[in-house]
């Protein structure tokens, strides 16, 4: 059913192929907002690997174009994985910061000028548990979604007075293919799930829908003063 919360509002999602941002795109069409899919998959209408600066201005200019202007944008792309300390290189430091961090504020720059042009303009990004707690092998994804845990607040304060809302939802263990795919070097696949779900006040890891509830309740009119805020969709890991 539509819901006038976001009806008619344009919203980028990147990362919007899969996991989270495949929920939240599916939810927002549900709810009758017009969405444009960014992700580096060849199924998503505009293509474009955000680690890269240049893509990352392309994909805006694409974006804005096909949705004939920009209310929302909501940034779920990431990548994890895990390493030692020891086997943390400069590539993976690099790497891990540019997608999961610097792209972020790129992304937002080049979509600036349009989002000023909205009456309801609002960017949510996606950080993580992992931003509010230490976890061994874990500490270059960590410390990029702690970093974009604090860039969103100091953009916030940045773009408030342009009329932009920027906030951060930061889930926990969430079902999907990343949580899936990757997991520390000897741990057990089949019971890896339940190792993260006992790290939760819920017992219980959550599903993608449930973060995509809270991303579109920030980039819809009802959060319309809300901004700088933190929302944890985490069942209560970092509480």
């Amino acid at each position: 059913m539509p819901d006038d919360d976001v009806e008619g509002l344009r919203i980028a999602v990147v990362g919007g192929s899969s996991g989270i941002g495949e929920a939240l795109s599916s939810l927002l069409r549900r709810r009758a907002a017009t969405v444009v899919v960014v992700d580096s998959d060849p199924s998503a209408e505009v293509v474009a690997d955000v680690g890269a600066e240049a893509d990352c201005e392309r994909a805006m200019a694409e974006a804005i174009a096909i949705l004939g202007g920009l209310d929302g944008l909501a940034i779920t792309a990431g990548i994890t994985g895990y390493a030692g300390i020891e086997d943390t290189d400069s590539v993976l430091w690099r790497r891990t910061l540019e997608v999961n961090l610097v792209a972020a504020g790129l992304l937002t720059r080049h979509a600036l000028a349009a989002l000023r042009d909205s009456a309801a303009a609002s960017v949510v990004v996606t950080a993580s548990a992992a931003g509010r707690r230490g976890y061994p092998a874990f500490s270059a994804y960590s410390a990029s979604k702690a970093g974009l845990i604090h860039w969103s607040r100091a953009a916030a304060r940045e773009l408030g007075p342009s009329g932009i809302r920027v906030n951060c939802v930061s889930p926990g263990p969430i079902d999907t293919p990343m949580l899936r795919g990757r997991r520390p070097e000897g741990a057990d696949a089949a019971g890896w799930s339940e190792v993260l779900a006992e790290r939760t006040s819920l017992g219980r890891v959550g599903r993608a829908e449930e973060v995509a509830e809270a991303l579109a309740f920030l980039l819809g009119r009802r959060a319309s003063y809300i901004t700088a805020a933190v929302l944890d969709v985490d069942g209560g890991e970092t509480a």
